[in-house]
């Protein structure tokens, strides 16, 4: 017996087949929505084995060519509202995250969506930080969730006075 054989028996799951990664920052947002960072072309066997339908790309720039070809073949929808881009920094302005929440509520999107952005912290965390707020989630869980993906960066310790619970 080897060593993956026992551990689908043990789990009563199968191992994840290799060579299959998870983009940087993935999540579990629900069962029909998932977070990241802009997959890679090695993440496309993952966004597969989820199943993933529909990729809303928060990017000045839109999809990579890789996830824009992977897409088009896999029958993929793909989103890319307007962003802002200030000097050196992309940020979503309150109406393209209202744009992306509402678009994500309507049920327009095939599930399972995932949101992306490039580093899968700000603008991602922004949208499911918004989701959250409807999901009746207290702000002290909102904005502790959106520091675990933003990984203690200067946010912190900028913008966490600005936070009311």
């Amino acid at each position: 017996m080897s060593f993956l054989v026992g551990a689908q028996e043990a789990s009563g799951r199968a191992p994840r087949p290799p060579g299959v990664f998870a983009p940087l920052n993935y999540g579990m947002v629900s069962d029909t929505l998932h977070r990241s960072a802009m997959p890679e072309p090695r993440h496309l066997g993952f966004l597969a084995l989820l199943g993933i339908r529909a990729i809303v790309v928060l990017s000045p720039t839109g999809p990579t060519p890789d996830l824009a070809r992977w897409a088009a073949d896999a029958g993929v929808v793909v989103v890319h509202p307007q962003t802002v881009t200030v000097g050196k920094s992309t940020s979503l302005s309150e109406a393209a995250a209202a744009e992306v929440v509402s678009l994500l509520l309507s049920g327009s999107l095939p599930p399972p969506v995932l949101v992306a952005c490039p580093s899968g912290r700000y603008r991602t965390g922004v949208v499911v930080g918004c989701l959250r707020k409807l999901q009746h989630w207290n702000t002290a869980s909102t904005v502790d969730e959106f520091r675990r993906f933003a990984e203690g960066r200067a946010w912190r310790t900028k913008n966490s006075s600005k936070c009311s619970t």
